[in-house]
């Protein structure tokens, strides 16, 4: 458990595979919350105008050379366009959004499902996910993760991910 953490967002699994065999795997990646994540969080909770949560939230890769808080959806470099890339949706509301929320023994978190990118191309290399609000750059960038490696995707390699949210550290 890492006390000092300030983020929401933590990938607890993430594995590489290649024809069924696992070519890279880490586990409890902490992300880094940014300015606009912040700013998001406090609007829905306390200045919501109705639009806010957004139905769905979307997790994505990209290769910035070094994650900041002050970064947001202009600071991305190198996003993947194609080769079966695609922002991955991550339904909001409960019902069957893929997440469980876990809130015993004060040890609160939201778990999710696994979440897949699948490569029908070579794309990379990608060195970070993120979090958003939005399918394009519209929306805010609410935290980033780096990978403990930078990885490029073959035809038919799959990159799975399983995290949590929460507010503090939790097992």
């Amino acid at each position: 458990m890492k006390t000092d953490w300030n983020g929401i967002m933590k990938i607890v699994e993430a594995r590489q595979t290649r024809a069924g065999v696992t070519i890279w795997e880490s586990t409890n990646l902490y992300n880094m919350l940014h300015t606009g994540g912040e700013e998001m969080i406090l609007k829905t909770l306390f200045y919501n105008d109705g639009s806010m949560p957004p139905s769905y939230y979307y997790l994505g890769l990209d290769n910035r050379a070094l994650i900041e808080y002050a970064n947001n959806m202009g600071s991305l470099v190198d996003e993947p366009a194609g080769s079966g890339y695609i922002r991955q949706q991550l339904k909001s509301s409960t019902e069957s959004s893929g997440w469980l929320v876990n809130t015993g023994d004060m040890l609160h978190k939201a778990v999710s499902n696994i979440v897949s990118f699948q490569a029908t191309s070579s794309y990379g290399p990608i060195s970070n996910l993120f979090l958003t609000n939005a399918p394009n750059n519209s929306g805010y960038l609410i935290s980033s993760v780096a990978l403990t490696s930078s990885l490029t995707m073959s035809a038919g390699d799959v990159l799975s991910l399983r995290m949590t949210l929460s507010l503090r550290d939790c097992p």
